[in-house]
């Protein structure tokens, strides 16, 4: 084949088969790492122009985004001469975005929107468990922790339509409604009026109550029933949020007590 190849190019000896080989080798390894070096800057363009896409999400992440951060830090592989070494750092550092929390730019509003939700969700649901833990303001309830709304539904699944009330207190408190503190504390007094007429049978609630307590103790529910009354059903109450928090713990734990079975005489 070489003496062929001579033959036809015209070129004779050894040697200079050897240097034609040589050349045609070189001219090939050119070829491919010049293909090569465009194929990179290709990709390398159309990562960029992804990148100026998306955005890292942060706190402090506003409508326009960061991707401009994004572009710099995968950008920094230019800065090496070698192919090989772009190539190599530019992988790794698409790796380490990779790894981040992003959104597209022109999500970021709803994406906002939605957190903001979350947060609004988790404030509502920890301070919906510190009204249910009513542990460290009744006697004799230390170990009941009402930690969500199936423990205080469970409390009082004898008596649904009052947990129902209680409920609604609830909903009411954490409702942005210019009367809600009202009509909070206002259910929180039909429920322990109900429960009592429950409990014994009486259609009126305070001979119901004289079965069910005497001295200090029936004192204490009259007193609770008379603060959500003062605040909650008459005309001219206006309570706070703190005092709503109040009323609603104060209903919780003296509806637990006139449900144990050693409340009455």
């Amino acid at each position: 084949m070489g003496r062929t190849a001579l033959g036809v190019l015209d070129i004779g000896g050894r040697r200079n088969i050897v240097a034609l080989g040589r050349y045609f080798g070189s001219q090939s390894l050119v070829n491919r790492a010049q293909a090569l070096h465009t194929a990179f800057e290709g990709w390398s363009d159309a990562v960029l122009a992804a990148l100026r896409r998306i955005s890292v999400v942060r706190k402090n992440l506003t409508a326009s985004g960061n991707s401009a951060a994004l572009t710099r830090r995968f950008s920094r592989a230019k800065r090496y001469k070698r192919l090989d070494s772009r190539i190599e750092h530019s992988v790794v550092e698409l790796e380490a975005i990779a790894e981040e929390e992003l959104v597209y730019t022109d999500e970021i509003p709803e994406l906002k929107r939605r957190l903001r939700a979350e947060e609004l969700e988790e404030s509502r649901g920890t301070k919906e468990s510190a009204l249910l833990d009513v542990s460290d303001t009744a006697p004799g309830m230390e170990l009941i922790r009402l930690t969500n709304r199936d423990q205080l539904r469970d409390q009082f699944r004898d008596h649904a339509e009052s947990g129902r009330m209680i409920e609604g207190a609830l909903d009411a408190y954490f409702s942005s409604g210019a009367d809600s503190s009202r009509q909070a504390l206002a259910s929180c007094r039909s429920a322990l009026e109900l429960l009592v007429r429950q409990i014994t049978g009486q259609p009126d609630w305070r001979t119901g109550l004289d079965l069910l307590a005497e001295g200090s103790r029936k004192k204490l529910v009259s007193q609770t029933y008379a603060y959500l009354s003062g605040y909650g059903s008459h005309p001219g109450g206006r309570p706070t949020k703190k005092d709503v928090a109040y009323g609603i713990r104060l209903t919780i734990a003296c509806g637990l007590w006139l449900l144990e079975p050693s409340a009455g005489h």
